[in-house]
């Protein structure tokens, strides 16, 4: 499993694959109008691993000599930057359409903390939710909806026991 970042300046795009098991040496791209087709081989369990993304505007055809594109790799990162044919910021990485909205941007999850600027993808099936995460998802279930006395013993118990106990009996905690 892996995710994918990207972020961007007016004048360029960067792509950043996380994957802890890329061969490096098996990194190959396509980059055809706005169709940008990621291949690498995935020594963790010996597949090859195949990203298409359709980039939601222009970028340059990629020439080192031009100095216009860049790839960096670490042991669990492969960076792409591309600059841009027109300068700008783009709203998303990928093409939007009224058919693919849903299928492309299922899992996906803009993050405030940059606005427009940043989005990420957690590429993993709903079934393969971290136990934390459900625990956090089965609290905030409880919390909405949960009566005003409900809410108040969740509060009051969690922050008098400084995280460590979380009751939803306001009857238990109002003398306390």
């Amino acid at each position: 499993m892996g995710k994918i970042d990207w972020y961007q300046d007016e004048h360029s795009i960067t792509i950043i694959l996380y994957y802890e098991n890329i061969v490096k040496e098996s990194i190959q791209y396509s980059l055809n109008d706005r169709n940008l087709q990621i291949q690498f081989f995935d020594s963790s369990d010996n597949s090859s691993q195949s990203i298409p993304l359709i980039l939601s505007s222009h970028v340059e055809t990629p020439d080192l000599s031009l100095d216009n594109f860049k790839i960096t790799t670490t042991s669990k990162t492969v960076e792409f930057k591309f600059r841009k044919v027109s300068p700008g910021f783009w709203h998303t990485l990928e093409e939007q359409s009224e058919k693919t909205f849903e299928s492309k941007h299922k899992g996906r999850i803009p993050n405030d903390k940059f606005s427009d600027k940043y989005f990420e993808t957690e590429l993993k099936e709903e079934n393969d939710v971290a136990p934390e995460e459900k625990f956090l998802k089965l609290l905030q279930e409880i919390y909405s909806g949960g009566d005003d006395n409900t809410k108040r013993a969740m509060i009051k118990s969690f922050t008098t026991s400084s995280g460590q106990v979380l009751s939803t009996n306001w009857e238990d905690m109002k003398d306390d």
